[in-house]
């Protein structure tokens, strides 16, 4: 059973947050989204593996897909992190939401018209 943080599409969890950081930020987001509550800026810390990068990705998905025309970014060190961390996920990702991704320019479309930006710096 998804807990009431799940994001579902189709009917079906595309992403369900794990108890502990991972809910408690998904929390945190939701609360600051939908009442203008809480902190506007978020420090992710944690053991490597630990889904911080998959939280995050997922996250802005939903953002994306809540928010028409919404546009986002997502920020690396460097382009091999960038990729082993998001660019490998993004394209079937978002091919399950409907939306594209352009591997040249790294941008994420979504079919309301949100875009996502992957960068390196």
């Amino acid at each position: 059973m998804p807990s009431n943080c799940a994001f579902l599409v189709d009917n079906e969890v595309f992403f369900d947050p794990h108890e502990g950081m991972q809910r408690d930020v998904a929390q945190a987001v939701a609360l600051r989204v939908t009442t203008g509550e809480g902190p506007s800026k978020y420090f992710l810390r944690g053991n490597r593996g630990g889904g911080k990068s998959y939280l995050t990705r997922n996250i802005f998905h939903a953002l994306a897909m809540a928010f028409p025309g919404w546009r986002y970014a997502i920020v690396r060190r460097n382009l091999p992190d960038l990729h082993k961390n998001h660019l490998i996920h993004v394209g079937k990702e978002l091919r399950k939401l409907g939306g594209s991704y352009h591997e040249t320019r790294h941008e994420a479309k979504y079919s309301n018209g949100s875009i996502g930006f992957y960068f390196q710096c």
